[in-house]
């Protein structure tokens, strides 16, 4: 099962803490709004790589103990096995995309507020029941992507038809 989406309207227009957009057998879609002064909340993936990209707002990334600022267009990977929690420092909703891998909710889980995530027991216990079970041989593609920038506004959310970078495959 494949799934297309814009992702920078669903990012941009979701309100909830976490809406699990699409969930398939290796990896997960997650768009989340974390409120001023809020948090992801201080976590640790014993075996889920989570790749964040920051659309809006600005926060701060704490990756075992260190800080990292984090801007519109950044891109975070949290590689299993390490402390992390995303806070957002500024005045307005920090708007970020994330993709699990494997997935780490249940599909479709919809949490309006922090408080809703982390009184959800059975979703937690699904993110902390998961395992990585296939070797990374199976996943190495057979193309080559290629990075055709377009004559657009730096920034995606000003320009009706989505971001400024369009990537195309070709064989090899």
């Amino acid at each position: 099962m494949s799934y297309l989406t814009n992702i920078f309207y669903d990012t941009t227009e979701n309100q909830n803490f976490r809406t699990v957009l699409f969930t398939g057998m290796h990896s997960q879609l997650v768009v989340m709004s974390i409120p001023p002064s809020g948090e992801i909340g201080m976590e640790t993936h014993d075996a889920v790589e989570q790749t964040l990209f920051f659309l809006s707002g600005t926060g701060m990334a704490l990756l075992n103990g260190e800080r990292k600022e984090v801007h519109p267009g950044d891109a975070l990977v949290i590689a299993p096995g390490t402390e992390h929690n995303v806070l957002n420092t500024g005045t307005v909703p920090l708007k970020l995309f994330t993709v699990y891998a494997p997935p780490n909710h249940l599909d479709g889980r919809v949490h309006a507020t922090k408080a809703d995530a982390d009184s959800d027991r059975e979703d937690e216990a699904f993110g902390s029941d998961r395992s990585i079970t296939s070797s990374r041989s199976e996943f190495v593609p057979d193309f080559i992507p290629t990075w055709e920038p377009r004559p657009e506004p730096a920034n995606p959310l000003e320009h009706p038809d989505g971001p400024a970078i369009s990537i195309y495959a070709h064989e090899i």
